[in-house]
């Protein structure tokens, strides 16, 4: 089973609605709102700029191995 499927799998209840549940959601919510109308411009990923992206290729499937 993979991550996803635990994650979508996880029962409603799993979070305490507390009221700094309902600050955070209200937070979001106004973050979210800010952004559709235009009003705020999320920033952008800049981490592939910064850092070098490696690939990791694995042969422990390669017919050679055998």
């Amino acid at each position: 089973m993979s991550i996803v499927d635990v994650i979508q799998q996880l029962p409603v209840n799993t979070v305490q609605v507390d009221d700094n549940y309902n600050r955070l959601k209200a937070a979001l919510d106004e973050y979210h709102s800010l952004v559709q109308s235009g009003k705020l411009v999320p920033r952008g990923n800049n981490v592939p700029n910064i850092y070098t992206t490696l690939f990791y290729k694995s042969n422990i499937n390669a017919k050679e191995c055998e």
